[in-house]
């Protein structure tokens, strides 16, 4: 059984240092359930993790990217947002999060 905490705050960033938190009300987010690296360029990438959510009593998603510099440069700083329930799911069958499930005869 999956087991949710309160979260009463997404955190932000800008260019190069983090950014004041956005306060939010009534998110509940589980624990992480998929991970990838965001697209590569010179400066970094950014590690991407997705978590299942309720808001607002409604099924979601938080997606939290945290930006991982490059040698030589030192801008840092994560970032989470909301995601409805079907941008989520969405995301993560784009990302293969659920290819496992199929075999390859079966898989689209």
């Amino acid at each position: 059984m999956a087991t949710f905490q309160e979260k009463c705050s997404l955190q932000k960033r800008g260019a190069v240092d983090p950014l004041p938190s956005e306060e939010v009300e009534g998110l509940l987010v589980g624990n992480e359930i998929a991970f990838w690296r965001g697209a590569e360029s010179s400066y970094g990438s950014d590690a991407v993790r997705i978590f299942p959510a309720i808001y607002r009593g409604e099924k979601a998603f938080i997606i939290q990217r945290t930006w991982c510099a490059a040698m030589g440069y030192c801008a840092s700083g994560t970032e989470e947002d909301i995601l409805s329930f079907e941008e989520g799911v969405d995301l993560l069958l784009k990302h293969g999060a659920y290819s496992h499930m199929w075999s390859e005869e079966v898989a689209p």
